[in-house]
């Protein structure tokens, strides 16, 4: 059993805090016109999806099931699923996400529910079991603590209920575009650090054209060891883990977009773990 202590709880309170106010802005950032290319919602709005292959193909038809969707941002996936018939419920810290998903869900008239929480703080307000729980794109980064994190999930998983992970390969993560020598350079460790990597979220991933006022984050980085571990040692069984030699967004400036519109890297020369997923079920 791995046990990861990161601190006081009140110190993780303040990095998700900091955190928090990041993500806060991101949402004014993200749903201006500058974020259209990676939320489009004015094509949600009529209509389209915006979910990826890799998360279909894992889940399968979720018509009638009860779905978790934990950091679900301002909603957009939250809605897709419901439009897939799913019973679902979005959990975000950002009360600005939160508020922008329920008005999202009236102009679609979709049926959803919304919570703003932290995810760690979710069992003492949420009383309810689901089905299947997922996490998707972008998670672990801002989690202090992912085997506690794990016992969240497992928490609100049924008996034999699936949960889904997809989240940017941990060895991707090591790397930073250097702009002189335009070449990635190694630069943050593939392991678990006790304390977080403090960073310049000077503007964002969906819109490099917005500039954060509050641009600084606090970020953990979570080899699959730890993930894998983390989700065995609570009461789940690994189901599948899959690596995926491409991204769902440009993460670094030298990476273009295939015929299949995945990001890779603009030699293609090297395929390097970019996306993984991993697929786990409830122990009964």
């Amino acid at each position: 059993m791995l046990i990861v202590n990161v601190g006081s709880n009140m110190e993780r309170s303040q990095y998700i805090q900091v955190n928090m106010k990041n993500w806060d802005e991101r949402v004014e950032a993200h749903t201006q016109d500058n974020g259209k290319d990676f939320y489009d919602i004015e094509d949600f709005l009529a209509g389209k999806s915006t979910l990826y292959n890799i998360e279909i193909e894992e889940l399968g038809n979720v018509s009638g099931k009860s779905m978790l969707h934990l950091q679900c941002h301002f909603g957009l996936d939250t809605l897709s699923w419901a439009r897939q018939e799913a019973k679902i419920t979005g959990v975000d810290f950002s009360p600005k996400a939160i508020k922008y998903a329920i008005n999202l869900a009236s102009k679609c008239e979709l049926s959803a529910d919304f919570i703003c929480s932290d995810v760690f703080d979710l069992p003492n307000i949420l009383d309810s079991q689901f089905d299947i729980v997922i996490a998707t794109y972008g998670i672990l980064c801002w989690i202090p603590d992912v085997y506690r994190y794990m016992n969240v999930v497992s928490h609100f998983l049924k008996a034999g209920g699936r949960f889904l992970l997809i989240d940017g390969h941990p060895f991707l993560d090591m790397f930073e575009f250097n702009e002189e020598s335009e070449q990635l350079e190694i630069k943050y460790s593939y392991f678990y650090a006790n304390q977080p990597e403090e960073c310049d979220c000077t503007t964002s991933y969906a819109n490099k054209e917005y500039k954060m006022k509050h641009n600084k984050t606090y970020q953990w980085s979570h080899d699959i060891d730890s993930i894998i571990t983390a989700i065995t040692g609570n009461r789940m069984e690994l189901l599948s883990l899959k690596e995926y030699p491409f991204a769902v967004y440009q993460k670094y400036p030298n990476m273009v977009q295939n015929k299949k519109g995945q990001w890779i890297f603009s030699d293609g020369k090297i395929e390097l773990p970019m996306l993984m997923s991993v697929k786990a079920k409830k122990k009964i």
